[in-house]
């Protein structure tokens, strides 16, 4: 028997050094992070960078190279197993180590209750794991997936710049044309007050509209997570969104229909964050409607008590259930390859859920419609 135990042991021990995991114990008075004949092997010594010779106090190792941020986080997490004390009692937590070299490595710890002492103190055991190379791989993803959320808004920035430059030469006609009307009554000598201050006001208001415009480019373009939360007009925002996309709309003979919007619903957002879900969802059902021969796109806002709605609905004839049940997910697209980056539904899902909200398909529609539902009232998280 006690040869079959150590064969056991001795499994287990090289799947532990496999894993690159370490087996520590200790033993902890209800003072958080006290620890008393701390033991680590070699394993868990050397992802702390504990020199072979080195025979001083564990513990005080662990202090002087645990990143100060992580002090207090650890010491609430292990002080919670005496909330309960109980054996088979655990705690996981992760922490970064900064070792004498300066590299940061990230420790990934798991403890368990082995028994309480007569004295009131935790024997505890536990697992250690150097997670460094999965933190850095995961934050080379995230980086990754930053880059091509940007590209993806720049696409988007391509796809309406011709709308922007539609918008923008209509203002610039009527600020040439009341250019011109004063530079003809100068000539003339037939300078009227009321004509004057009447140009003059038109060329101020078309120069705002041309700036609010550009304004509104420039926001999108540079969108941010720490941008502030206002107070937003739901008309106004579907409008100001459409500003963006119209003219691609009306250029492929899409009617836009404005339906039901109340006129005074408000809610609170990240502006541009909202336009660029928005925008995404538009541009979906442009595409989805773009070769059909009935092209419409339906757009209408709802007060639900706490929160608001926003229908996006389009022509299409519904979408089936095995892609409906994919098509939020990141790069996963029913277009042609070439078509699209498979990002547009997942971005807005993900702007809407850090807006504690939600974007979702509506399965019951005879058409293809979308349903964006927001809190009246951004809470933190």
């Amino acid at each position: 028997m006690a040869m079959m135990e150590n064969k056991a042991l001795d499994h287990l021990n090289l799947c532990l050094k496999t894993a690159r995991m370490g087996v520590w114990e200790s033993t902890l008075s209800e003072a958080p992070l006290v620890g008393v004949d701390v033991k680590w092997d070699d394993e868990v010594r050397a992802m702390h960078a504990m020199p072979e010779n080195y025979n001083g106090d564990v513990m005080e190792w662990y202090f002087k190279h645990l990143h100060p941020d992580d002090l207090p986080g650890i010491s609430e997490r292990v002080a919670g197993i005496f909330d309960r004390a109980a054996v088979g009692r655990t705690v996981s937590f992760n922490y970064r180590f900064i070792w004498p070299n300066g590299d940061l490595h990230y420790i990934e710890m798991h403890a368990g209750v082995e028994g309480l002492l007569s004295d009131g103190r935790l024997k505890i055991y536990g697992l250690a794991r150097d997670i460094t190379q999965d933190v850095l791989r995961q934050k080379l993803i995230e980086d990754q997936k930053n880059r091509l959320l940007s590209a993806s808004r720049m696409a988007i920035l391509g796809e309406i710049s011709s709308g922007i430059a539609h918008e923008i030469n209509n203002p610039l006609t009527v600020i040439q044309a009341r250019s011109f009307q004063l530079q003809q009554m100068c000539e003339n000598g037939s300078l009227d007050a009321a004509k004057i201050k009447f140009a003059a006001e038109s060329i101020s208001k078309t120069g705002d509209k041309i700036a609010k415009i550009i304004n509104s480019l420039r926001a999108f373009a540079h969108a941010q997570e720490n941008d502030p939360v206002d107070k937003i007009n739901v008309q106004e925002l579907i409008q100001e969104t459409l500003d963006f996309c119209k003219v691609r709309f009306y250029n492929h003979g899409i009617d836009v229909r404005i339906g039901n919007i109340p006129e005074h619903l408000e809610f609170e957002c990240r502006l541009t964050q909202i336009e660029e879900a928005l925008l995404n969802i538009f541009n979906n059902a442009h595409d989805a409607v773009l070769n059909l021969s009935e092209k419409w796109i339906l757009l209408e806002a709802y007060d639900k008590n706490q929160d608001i709605e926003i229908h996006v609905t389009d022509s299409g004839h519904g979408i089936p259930d095995d892609i409906a049940d994919k098509m939020m997910l990141p790069f996963f697209s029913s277009k042609e390859i070439g078509k699209g980056m498979g990002l547009g539904l997942c971005i807005a899902a993900e702007i809407l859920d850090k807006h504690h909200g939600k974007l979702s398909y509506d399965r019951s529609n005879q058409n293809t419609r979308f349903i964006i539902s927001i809190p009246k009232v951004q809470a933190e998280r």
